[in-house]
């Protein structure tokens, strides 16, 4: 049985709300309401390292993620960019994640 998980913190992300994100956890997610198809968000740990991902599911309903960036290098515009890429890549049959791992 699968343990009961509480949603992810969903916040309209601006590069404002990205540096101030912070957590205690051992990693907390937090996803952009307003992306769709699939989830995009930053992913902090308490170490202060932030990274930009896009999350779908695949043509089968398995769930994937994808690093996009470190946020401290990658721009919130241009990964947002990024997933945008990826979502048309889903939508359209793909499985970027899968591709990534077979490369």
């Amino acid at each position: 049985m699968d343990p009961v998980q509480e949603p992810m913190p969903r916040r309209t992300l601006t590069e404002r709300t990205v540096r101030s994100f912070k957590t205690i956890k051992e990693q907390e997610d937090l996803l952009d309401p307003d992306f769709t198809p699939g989830s995009f968000g930053v992913r902090v740990y308490p170490t202060g390292v932030k990274r930009y991902f896009y999350l779908y599911r695949n043509s089968h309903g398995e769930r994937r993620r994808i690093v996009l960036g470190d946020a401290g290098i990658l721009s919130l515009a241009d990964a947002r960019k990024k997933a945008r890429k990826l979502a048309a890549e889903v939508q359209e049959g793909g499985d970027p994640s899968h591709d990534k791992r077979e490369a």
